[in-house]
């Protein structure tokens, strides 16, 4: 084979990722929730709906939750 039509040998420089990241299985989306309705539009509706109604309870855990991490992660960072 002619030396023009030959392809390089030598490894891509940029390419410097690691192997997992080729291996697909993190790359594969999750299966949609089950969600009541017969159209299309009233599933995209009852989805948004069950979004916005999730339970001030649950959102105020969270926050309380994020909130400590934060403060410990500013405690462990400033010098005493």
């Amino acid at each position: 084979m002619p030396a023009v039509l030959q392809a390089p040998t030598c490894p891509l420089v940029f390419d410097n990722r690691p192997g997992r990241a080729h291996d697909g299985s993190e790359m594969k989306p999750q299966p949609a929730p089950p969600v009541p309705g017969n159209t299309e539009w009233e599933r995209f509706d009852n989805a948004v709906g069950m979004l916005l109604n999730a339970p001030k309870g649950a959102f105020v855990k969270q926050e309380k939750k994020l909130k400590r991490r934060r403060e410990k992660k500013r405690a462990a960072q400033q010098p005493n």
